[in-house]
């Protein structure tokens, strides 16, 4: 038997199984003006502008304190957080308090984020 699960759904059971809403937790970068100022002093203008053209737009992933920088780089996902460290998606699904679930990031970022 098939089952066939809305978005809403997935959004519902997060925040019951979970406690958390992540609709406000992702915004997308198009261009350097985008990023947050922390990464703006990491990532040099020329830099971002080759990242955008080159792999597509980069993600910023905010949680409480947490902050991170995200792009899906060919076979390559970049996870970057405010320290300039390299983190993993395991690292940022636990912040976002969502590890247990398996859902990959992209999956989150096609259900919360809203253009």
């Amino acid at each position: 038997m098939k089952f066939i699960i809305t978005e809403s759904a997935i959004k519902d059971f997060i925040k019951y199984k979970f406690g958390v809403d992540l609709s406000n937790n992702f915004e997308m970068v198009t261009n350097y003006e985008d990023l947050p100022h922390r990464f703006k002093r990491l990532i040099p203008p020329k830099m971002v502008n080759q990242y955008l053209n080159y792999y597509g737009p980069m993600y910023v992933i905010k949680n409480n304190d947490d902050i991170f920088l995200y792009q899906k780089q060919n076979e390559l996902d970049m996870f970057v957080n405010k320290h300039d460290e390299i983190s993993s998606e395991s690292e940022i699904l636990d912040s976002l308090g969502v590890g247990k679930l398996g859902i990959p990031i992209d999956d989150l970022i096609s259900i919360y984020f809203n253009e």
